[in-house]
């Protein structure tokens, strides 16, 4: 007997009205043949009788219907579901479509065995009779295809599940079909602008391994790129291979591709869009020739954790954000001679052990973050902008993400143990935090500052030797941020210089008001000091005016007339080691003072006056906006301090902390005298840890 195509009825009887309706297929097998007659008008029952009803199919490349939806035809070898509709009731139907008459016969059914029949457009492959519980075998080697490739057998007629001989059982009649593809891969091409990219296969079911894109189209039009998404999540191919002439590959367009393993790209490809090979774990190289590539965008190689080999040509200018994120096996990277931006993240967390960064200009915020195992950098003589944290933080949540160099370099390299502050030949990467007062002096010939450089070190001094200000500062490089804008550092600037810097650190936007400061350069220029000559060269006395905008149509600033002088006390410099007199008077009543009237002391800072037994007595103004914790701790030969002085100042008017004077770690003799007129404020407002009962009155 020929085997043949069968279609299982399932019919639908509904009841309505005291009329049965129902719609079913007459026939209980069908035979179609595309070398007889490929075109079947399937019987139809409905009741009541002669309603309209219409036939559709699951796979129009398979079966197709009529308009009228009343005939079938086969177009090629399958199996497809049908279904019969009228009046919302439905009936269902599978459908086996051959070659030709002369296909495999059906073997008897009276042997308790199951039957494997091997469904293929390129002629008959004998079925199998297999015992319950064994295995078929794979028919494939029978048959050879001038021009096509066998690629395996599938258990349905879409090809979306193989079947495994070696490891499935027969333990019911099982049809497979074969999968024949052209050795040469097809594809489809779409027109963008004029110009031609490829847009995947034509046939994305067939499982190719290695694809290499055409040159030109059907048309012989030269190829410009490859389309977005065209290639996305193919579940094949391992090897790609892309000719000469490509210019651009669009975003996502390998992205998802599970088996890529190796990528070669011929010479004129200018641009890889974002995520074009994005999340392709067993990605291993990727290498591109020629000398017109410019630009590696977003995260066009983020999360290939297998990615150990890059090549790329010189003439890369930019590697985009994320570009290399989470590529654990990327350990070398040789940078191209002409590249210039490396942006945020762009090999945050990489297994990169050096990098050369050569001409570099811009490195963006967290660039090499989380690269544990870099510990060589090179280069860096063209270094301008650069991000927050581009090695990492020092802060000891955040050390496990630091880079070797990073956290190397405050340990092995003598002039950072000293100076805490880590260079990129003369670009400022990082100050390390950590110190009781913490202090910095940036060398005279640093040119630019790296993004929220000292922000791990809020209330630092940063002492600016150079006569010439840096010429690129990073954000928020004395720390704050965009949620309040305020700088956190004390900013020493040069003698006579004061102008100079606040012209370079000052960043000027165009608004709806005219020409205005950011809110944070100007938070940060309000913080510049210079340093105050006192006749202990280790008292660490700094003065600062308050600036005002002046013209918002001009851009001009100037110094304002109507504020007093401004004291910054830092306390003695441990470095200078002079011997400490027996009191400290910190005044200011010199000309330059003389001059407002009168001053303020902004601060006194952290543990300024701390753990030295030598002072016995300090006297301070009574005009002091801020003393910070611990600012006075640890003078275990302390007997007073004093605050003098006729200003019209209370108490109320100087913050101070609970441990700004740590009397735990003060003699217990040790005394604050104020005037006799303000003694009950003092007391009053001054109450922290059993403070008050240490104020006196003189």
């Amino acid at each position: 007997m020929i085997m043949m195509a069968s279609i299982i009825m399932v019919g639908v009887i509904l009841s309505s009205c005291g009329k049965t309706k129902t719609i079913y297929f007459n026939e209980s097998t069908i035979s179609i043949y595309l070398d007889v007659n490929a075109t079947i008008n399937p019987s139809i029952t409905t009741r009541p009788e002669n309603k309209e009803y219409v036939i559709k199919s699951a796979n129009h490349s398979i079966v197709s219907v009529s308009d009228d939806g009343k005939s079938i035809t086969g177009l090629r070898e399958g199996s497809v579901t049908l279904t019969v509709e009228s009046e919302g009731i439905t009936s269902y139907g599978k459908v086996l479509v051959f070659p030709s008459s002369s296909s495999p016969l059906i073997p008897s059914r009276q042997d308790n065995k199951y039957t494997v029949y091997f469904v293929s457009e390129a002629g008959g492959f004998p079925a199998q009779k297999i015992n319950p519980g064994e295995f078929s075998s794979d028919p494939s080697s029978l048959y050879q295809r001038p021009g096509y490739t066998l690629f395996g057998w599938y258990e349905d007629p879409e090809y979306t599940t193989l079947f495994d001989f070696v490891n499935t059982p027969i333990n019911k009649t099982t049809v497979l079909f074969a999968l024949w593809g052209v050795d040469v891969p097809e594809f489809n091409f779409i027109s963008i602008e004029g110009n031609v990219y490829v847009d995947g296969l034509k046939y994305g079911f067939i499982p190719y391994e290695t694809i290499t894109l055409p040159e030109t189209d059907l048309a012989d039009r030269p190829i410009y790129g490859v389309n977005e998404y065209a290639f996305s999540e193919n579940a094949y191919v391992k090897s790609l291979i892309i000719p000469e002439g490509y210019k651009e590959i669009k975003k996502y367009a390998f992205s998802g591709c599970p088996e890529l393993e190796t990528v070669e790209i011929a010479g004129e490809l200018e641009y890889i869009r974002e995520y074009a090979f994005y999340n392709n774990e067993n990605l291993k190289s990727i290498e591109v020739s020629g000398s017109s590539l410019i630009q590696i965008e977003t995260a066009v190689f983020e999360y290939c954790a297998n990615l150990s080999t890059v090549t790329l040509p010189d003439s890369l200018l930019q590697i985009g954000p994320n570009a290399f994120k989470s590529c654990s096996s990327l350990t070398a990277f040789d940078t191209p001679d002409n590249l210039l931006k490396i942006y945020n993240s762009a090999f945050m967390l990489s297994a990169l052990t050096s990098i050369d960064l050569k001409g570099v200009e811009d490195i963006g915020t967290q660039a090499f973050w989380g690269c544990i195992f870099l510990e060589t950098v090179t280069g860096g003589n063209s270094l301008k902008n650069i991000g927050s944290y581009p090695f990492g933080s020092y802060i000891i949540n955040y050390q496990p993400y630091a880079t070797k160099w990073l956290k190397d370099s405050v340990i092995n390299n003598p002039e950072v143990k000293e100076d805490k502050l880590l260079y990129i030949e003369n670009a400022l990467i990082y100050a390390y935090p950590g110190m009781i007062k913490p202090e910095y002096s940036v060398k005279p010939n640093t040119s630019s500052i790296a993004g929220e450089c000292f922000s791990d070190s809020p209330g630092a001094i940063i002492t600016f030797q150079g006569l010439t200000p840096p010429s690129y500062i990073g954000s928020y490089a004395f720390g704050g941020g965009s949620s309040d804008n305020t700088c956190k550092s004390h900013i020493v600037v040069p003698s006579g210089k004061m102008e100079d810097y606040i012209n370079a650190f000052l960043v000027v936007t165009e608004s709806p008001a005219g020409l205005l400061p950011t809110a944070y350069s100007f938070s940060t220029v309000q913080n510049f000091y210079e340093k105050w000559i006192c006749l202990d060269p280790a008292l660490q006395v700094f003065t600062r005016t308050v600036i005002e905008w002046v013209d918002s149509e001009t851009g001009e600033w100037d110094f304002s007339a109507s504020e007093p002088l401004r004291i910054l006390i830092g306390g003695y410099d441990e470095r200078i080691s002079p011997t400490l007199p027996t009191a400290i008077d910190v005044k200011a009543e010199t000309d330059a003072a003389a001059n407002y009237g009168y001053y303020i002391v902004d601060r006194i800072k952290a543990y300024a006056f701390n753990n030295d037994s030598i002072i016995i007595n300090i006297y301070l103004p009574l005009y002091i906006s801020v003393i910070e914790t611990n600012a006075f701790a640890g003078l275990t030969n302390l007997e007073s301090i004093r605050f003098r002085g006729d200003i019209a100042w209370t108490p109320s008017n100087t913050t101070i902390y609970q441990y700004s004077f740590n009397i735990s770690q003060m003699p217990t003799s040790f005394k604050i005298y104020v005037p006799n007129d303000k003694l009950n404020q003092y007391i009053t407002h001054w109450n922290y840890s059993n403070l008050s009962s240490r104020i006196y009155g003189e």
